[in-house]
């Protein structure tokens, strides 16, 4: 709250709010400072590799997820009251390979809603959903580099994606 305080209506575009050199601190709850991070250092997200079958949960909201079709699996949602409004998950294909590779809504609902499109340009090749349950890297066709994101609302799963050649992702 010292800080806040200090901090409104300043008109001084820097304020110092420890100085441990020459003992200054903007409030005197304020005696030391023990670390600084600096937002200049490196930002991640939390990444995790899927190679096969894998129940999300609300804790894995923000992840980046890689996808490999080395063996056929499935990837399902939490339930969308379970995950959230903002819940949101990006997913890459990292290892192309001849087995599909879905990720489907928990069985007791129909919530995916959106759009994959055509990376390489043909408005033939974007394809848009409304309340299905599953997305496919399809077997032999999906590549590396193919990608989704979802996001939920707390009660649809909403999807947007590019796949690099028509059909190679569907949504369904």
């Amino acid at each position: 709250e010292g800080v806040a305080a200090a901090l409104a209506g300043a008109k001084n575009p820097v304020t110092i709010v420890a100085d441990d050199k020459n003992s200054v601190y903007v409030h005197d709850r304020i005696t030391a400072v023990a670390s600084i991070t600096l937002a200049s250092q490196t930002q991640t997200r939390s990444f995790e590799a899927i190679t096969t079958t894998k129940a999300l949960e609300a804790s894995d909201s923000g992840k980046i997820f890689t996808v490999d079709q080395g063996s056929a699996y499935a990837i399902t949602l939490p339930l969308a009251s379970d995950a959230g409004g903002g819940w949101y998950a990006d997913f890459y294909l990292v290892g192309a390979a001849s087995n599909a590779v879905t990720i489907i809504s928990d069985g007791a609902e129909d919530t995916l809603i959106g759009t994959l499109g055509d990376g390489g340009g043909g408005a033939a090749g974007s394809t848009a959903a409304s309340a299905v349950d599953s997305i496919t890297w399809v077997s032999g066709d999906a590549n590396n580099g193919d990608w989704v994101r979802i996001v939920c609302s707390g009660s649809l799963f909403y999807v947007h994606g590019i796949h690099s050649d028509t059909g190679n992702v569907t949504i369904d």
